[in-house]
């Protein structure tokens, strides 16, 4: 997400539906959200452990084997890629929602 979703009060709550869904999406079956926090997923990745922590926008992989890490990074990337193009056209929906909302109450002096 480079500006889409920043500033919007559900940014965050989109962002994280968003990063769980593809947790949970065919692309990562074995990563399972912690009970604990659910920042947290770990789970196997080409048959080695891993643990991914997601921060805000930011994603810290944890791996013993930098190859297992570094094709998890690509195929986020490549999720991730994909998914901003409909998550900023979402975010723009909603913000045409927002500003529908302001005229109207604007319109009825409650603003």
């Amino acid at each position: 997400m480079k500006r889409a979703l920043y500033g919007h009060r559900t940014s965050g709550k989109l962002w994280a539906d968003t990063a769980n869904n593809a947790f949970l999406a065919e692309h990562y079956p074995t990563l399972v959200r912690s009970t604990y926090d659910e920042c947290l997923y770990l789970g196997e990745v080409n048959g080695q452990k891993m643990m991914v922590l997601i921060y805000v926008d930011d994603f810290l992989i944890g791996c013993a084997h930098e190859h297992t890490r570094a094709q998890f990074h690509s195929s986020l990337m490549t999720t991730f890629t994909a998914t901003y193009s409909a998550a900023q056209q979402l975010a723009e929906k909603l913000k045409a929602q927002d500003q529908q909302v302001l005229a109207s109450l604007q319109r009825l002096a409650i603003v």
